[in-house]
């Protein structure tokens, strides 16, 4: 922690940004632009009394003052992160660097310019109720194709792997409310996974990432994947009010089983036999994820039935380019889709 902390912040006064900036030969003229946006920071000063870092710059320009404030931010959030992993380990070493003081940053005599820290402020609440629903899909029906859209990379991704038995499955039945699941073969989710990408609207999908990329040895040239942003996963609560996600990440140990009872609230991961994972029955030869050792079932508990021939008119028109076995259960029948 000491060693990462002292990187960023630059304890020592002869490894400060201004006496660095000066010795150093750059070869790229990127890099020299970056160290020149660091290089009016005078000094950083740990402060014993108030176990405070304070940082002193003199700014010539507004985008110098903006790179050294942030920076000071990102400085600020890893000794809360270092306080955090300490607490967390019930460590008995103490650690007493807490705060960041920037006040010190200021415009030089000669600037040209005022600075304030200002930002837009997002209404996390707000957004969401503008993405989602019918604010976003004119039909409702669309929540399902995100749903397997989602179910078809993940198919396209374990397929350059486990070469057969793959499928999506969707199952409607009523009990108490109307329910539909959708099981597919695909990789699974493991917990950063569902966290940082399924939770994470707006962001590249799992593939897209460094780590995606390197589990997977994944070649985009040779793949045709759909979906890209996650603002899709909103749409699900336009059919539902209550969704639970049963997956098994192929590379991982691990069976999950997440309850998202309220879209704006805290998820609930819960502790869940395998022998109650829902499963189905099909005249088919498929084997349920959980068989499989990999796959999903995204369980929607829906606002509205599901009428059979809408439903069977939209799987038709909507569901394009899919290479794989989708059928649907409808009410105990079942069905295999011609796309």
């Amino acid at each position: 922690l000491l060693l990462r902390l002292a990187d960023i912040c630059h304890f020592s006064r002869d490894r400060a940004y201004p006496y660095l900036f000066k010795n150093k030969i750059f070869k790229s003229k990127k890099s020299k632009k970056i160290w020149s946006y660091y290089s009016d920071v005078v000094t950083t000063i740990p402060d014993l009394k108030t176990n405070t870092i304070k940082i002193q710059a003199s700014c010539d320009n507004v985008f110098h003052h903006r790179a050294i404030i942030n920076d000071s931010k990102y400085i600020q959030n890893e000794l809360m992160n270092c306080h955090r992993l300490l607490i967390n380990a019930s460590s008995n070493h103490q650690f007493n660097w807490k705060h960041v003081d920037d006040t010190k940053i200021k415009p030089s005599p000669s600037a040209n310019y005022l600075f304030n820290d200002i930002k837009f402020n997002l209404n996390q609440n707000k957004i969401v109720d503008l993405l989602m629903g019918e604010k976003l899909y004119s039909n409702r029906l669309y929540a399902i194709r995100e749903c397997i859209q989602n179910s078809l990379d993940s198919i396209k991704i374990i397929s350059t792997k486990v070469k057969e038995g793959h499928y999506i499955y969707l199952k409607y039945y009523v009990t108490n409310s109307p329910i539909l699941e959708i099981f597919d073969s695909g990789t699974g989710m493991n917990l950063d996974i569902f966290r940082e990408n399924f939770l994470s609207i707006g962001s590249n999908s799992f593939w897209y990432s460094e780590k995606g990329i390197e589990e997977w040895d994944i070649d985009f040239k040779s793949l045709d994947l759909i979906a890209d942003h996650g603002i899709g996963t909103l749409s699900y609560f336009m059919i539902a009010d209550q969704l639970e996600i049963f997956t098994k990440y192929q590379k991982s140990i691990d069976f999950l089983h997440i309850k998202i009872d309220d879209f704006k609230d805290s998820i609930l991961c819960k502790k869940t036999v395998i022998s109650d994972f829902p499963r189905f029955s099909t005249a088919e030869n498929l084997s349920t994820p959980w068989d499989l050792m990999h796959g999903t079932c995204i369980r929607f508990f829906l606002n509205s039935p599901l009428e059979f021939y809408p439903l069977l008119e939209f799987l038709s028109t909507n569901i394009l380019r899919c290479p794989t076995k989708l059928l649907l259960n409808y009410n105990s029948v079942e069905y295999t889709m011609k796309l």
